[in-house]
């Protein structure tokens, strides 16, 4: 009898985390379209910035190539460097402690998480802390993504709802607060999950996700 309700609970998880994916792909292009894309803004802002320490500038010019390849999908340049360029392993340990190294780092997470090689990312996610008001909580988001791929249920439904909090936003909360949902599902928490669904159909009624978000709550609603 133990071995049957076992085998049920194994079902009911493997058919959340279907959902989970699916829903992940279906709106991919909201957070990796523009992780990306946020990273190179945050770079070229700090490029931008004068700063009287050399080093700081040697930096930059180091990790340009990388963040190009990384903006190309090549992640093993923008990790490894080439002949001509330093790649991000490198130069977060070379530069530690400047702006660029610090941003190498987080890039280098990314680059891993891209790879599918969330054991690696993780690490180099959980101390970035830089950005903005998109940057910070796209990365939270994708730190959420890699504990969710590792296992690490709890923390992953606590890096979304962080993330979801830390943006406020019609692009970017709902989302996170859909994937804390399946997240918190899988766990059998359905009435926490109802609330994040909800709080999505009550707070962001110019979401992309406004009318997604209906069959996660007519499904706990019955």
């Amino acid at each position: 009898m133990a071995k049957k309700e076992k085998k049920q609970e194994e079902v009911e998880l493997t058919q959340v985390v279907n959902k989970s994916e699916a829903f992940v792909t279906k709106y991919k292009w909201v957070l990796l379209g523009g992780i990306v894309a946020l990273i190179a803004v945050v770079f070229g802002i700090t490029q931008c910035q004068r700063s009287n320490e050399n080093k700081e500038n040697e930096a930059s010019a180091a990790v340009r190539g990388a963040v190009e390849a990384l903006a190309q999908g090549d992640y093993e340049k923008a990790l490894n460097g080439d002949s001509i360029h330093m790649g991000l392993l490198k130069a977060m340990d070379q530069y530690s402690g400047t702006n660029q190294g610090d941003l190498a780092k987080v890039m280098a997470g990314e680059a891993y998480a891209q790879m599918g090689k969330c054991k690696e990312a993780i690490p180099l996610l959980e101390g970035f802390s830089k950005g903005d008001q998109m940057v910070s909580p796209a990365i939270k988001g994708l730190l959420g993504e890699c504990y969710a791929n590792v296992g690490e249920i709890d923390k992953a439904i606590n890096a979304f709802k962080e993330a979801a909090k830390m943006a406020d936003n019609n692009t970017i909360s709902p989302r996170y607060l859909i994937e804390a949902g399946i997240m918190l599902e899988s766990q059998k928490k359905a009435d926490e999950a109802l609330k994040l669904y909800q709080e999505v159909k009550t707070k962001y009624v110019n979401s992309p996700y406004y009318q997604e978000v209906d069959k996660y709550i007519e499904r706990l609603s019955k």
